[in-house]
């Protein structure tokens, strides 16, 4: 559990939470106590944080505690704000692909028919572009320029902590 523990840590220095990791063993050793996740590494799948509160408001009447639900919440703040963080970064993938600028790289450039003018070739572009995700690209970009952290770090992280938690058991 250390490495997602460290994964948990790192999302939390990123967004300015405020969470000891201690807590953060705490609130999940109880979910599994509680049989509310089977592994830690469920946690980072969103589809069970609805199931882990439920649980842990629950126990809260049992246990006459809350620091559990209150970790737990801090826990969930931070992976849903890595998962917009994700989706937000995807997307803006998506639109810098479709829009390519010179010199960013041959190989998201758009292949086009012979015959097509450069001018036509700029064109169809970005009318594919405002067509299929309108004019929030320029501020995908935006995002995309001015984010300091990676995505792919947080997911290859977790990757990493699946598997060595995997191995472990």
């Amino acid at each position: 559990m250390e490495p997602l523990g460290k994964v948990i840590s790192e999302i939390y220095e990123q967004w300015g939470i405020k969470c000891k990791v201690k807590d953060f063993d705490a609130a999940v050793k109880r979910l599994l106590t509680l049989g509310a996740i089977d592994r830690p590494v469920d946690i980072l799948h969103s589809e069970c944080w609805e199931r882990c509160t439920n649980v842990l408001a629950r126990d809260v009447l049992v246990s006459a505690t809350s620091k559990n639900l209150k970790s737990w919440g801090k826990v969930m703040k931070a992976l849903q704000r890595a998962l917009e963080e994700q989706e937000t970064w995807a997307a803006a993938q998506q639109c810098l692909r479709l829009t390519p600028k010179l010199g960013i790289g041959a190989s998201t450039q758009t292949a086009f028919e012979k015959g097509h003018t450069e001018e036509e070739r700029v064109f169809e572009t970005d009318k594919l572009s405002r067509s299929a995700f309108g004019s929030d690209c320029a501020e995908k970009e935006r995002v995309l320029e001015t984010d300091g952290f990676s995505q792919a770090a947080i997911k290859s992280a977790g990757a990493e902590s699946e598997r060595v938690l995997e191995t472990n058991l």
